[in-house]
């Protein structure tokens, strides 16, 4: 009896850590932007472990898949941001860089295919741009991955749909050409680019149709005959 109750008191103490999540994470959040950053952390930390208590797992095993990403998207927004803010935190300490590395890892399998992987590649991008960080090449990194390894494909994807063999195509294109300095840039221009056009689109379906007509569709082609030349 005294095991069964002291298991049905930790159950109510995970659901109510659980409960209290966002008001934790919302006070990290402000200790953040106050520049606070060993508060922030410790918030942070706090955030992610109940997280991980409610889905029984450890901390630095939550991954996407235990996540509904259907109903819990805005959760998993959630969840890259503070592995983002976490990752600059230990950046600024040589002794905390392994944890940087770490977070950036779990920031970049947070991010890649889903809605919101436009606007986390952004975020590092600028980040990296500035040249503000101690371990660059881990950024850097993060930021290639988020890049290549998705599979989403903004234009063909809005051209042909998901499964359509140009749009196969076009991923196969883009992992080809990801290792030479034009590619590369190839692709950062792509991404930074096209969802902007693709939103124009959906937003103007007269005009929309016309540069899908004229310009998106050709382009496609283009790059469907160019991929086959790649090695």
């Amino acid at each position: 009896m005294a095991k069964k109750n002291e298991e049905e008191e930790k159950s109510q103490y995970v659901i109510a850590r659980y409960k209290n999540r966002l008001s934790v994470l919302k006070k990290g959040q402000e200790h953040s932007q106050k520049g606070r950053i060993a508060e922030a952390v410790n918030y942070y930390n706090e955030y992610l472990n109940a997280l991980a208590e409610f889905h029984e797992v450890k901390e630095e095993k939550l991954r996407p898949n235990i996540f509904d990403s259907q109903k819990e998207l805005a959760e998993m927004l959630l969840v890259s941001q503070v592995y983002w803010d976490l990752s600059k935190a230990y950046d600024r300490s040589p002794k905390l860089a392994s944890e940087c590395e770490r977070c950036l890892k779990q920031f970049t399998l947070f991010t890649i295919g889903f809605k919101y992987q436009h606007l986390n590649s952004e975020m590092i991008r600028k980040f990296i741009k500035k040249k503000m960080s101690y371990h660059p090449e881990y950024f850097e990194k993060s930021y290639k991955e988020i890049r290549v390894q998705s599979k989403s494909c903004y234009v063909a994807t809005y051209c042909y749909g998901v499964n359509h063999p140009k749009t196969n195509e076009l991923r196969s294109f883009k992992v080809r050409i990801q290792h030479s300095d034009l590619g590369a840039k190839f692709i950062d221009t792509y991404y930074r680019f096209s969802p902007k056009v693709v939103n124009f689109c959906e937003a103007h379906q007269n005009i929309g149709y016309l540069v899908t007509t004229i310009i998106l569709r050709p382009a496609i082609t283009i790059c469907f005959y160019l991929q086959r030349f790649i090695k």
